[in-house]
């Protein structure tokens, strides 16, 4: 414990100053300092006295950077990715619908029944799934029509 708090209480500063140097922000330059000295409380057996135990902790430092620049461009690329996946999605939104008659129908809903609607038409919920959605008998007869009439909902009020 005191080999690790001398370690610590030595190297900090320095360790914490190499970081910020090649972080994004100040929260990633401490996340890696706090990662740099975990590993060396697990490893502490094999840290180096003095100054070799400096250095170790400079490459435990930059193993961390590796790892965080490894994890920011995976992240890049996943973000990426999904960008083009949703860009060639072709959805129907709301706004792609004659807004007057359906809004004034959905208007006259509480809010509640208003999702149940929006649901079951725009996110093409099952059938099956809308009794879930309510005990109250209205709504389950509101459910029941609009499982009957989403199709016809979808063709009267899209764009033509």
């Amino acid at each position: 414990m005191e080999r690790f708090e001398t370690l610590f209480v030595t190297n900090r500063l320095d360790i914490l100053k190499y970081l910020v140097r090649r972080c994004v922000d100040t929260d990633e330059a401490a996340d890696a300092l706090a990662e740099t000295f975990i590993v060396a409380w697990r490893r502490i057996d094999v840290v180096p006295d003095g100054l070799e135990g400096r250095l170790w902790l400079f490459g435990v430092a930059r193993n961390v950077l590796f790892k965080l620049y490894k994890k920011r461009q995976l992240s890049t690329a996943i973000n990426e990715r999904l960008a083009t996946e949703l860009r060639s999605v072709v959805t129907t939104s709301r706004n792609d619908w004659d807004g007057g008659a359906v809004d004034t129908a959905l208007s006259q809903l509480s809010k509640s029944d208003r999702e149940i609607v929006e649901l079951s038409a725009w996110e093409e919920w099952l059938q099956a799934r809308l009794p879930l959605c309510s005990e109250s008998p209205r709504m389950q007869l509101v459910c029941d029509s609009i499982v009957l009439g989403t199709d016809s909902l979808k063709s009267c009020c899209s764009p033509s």
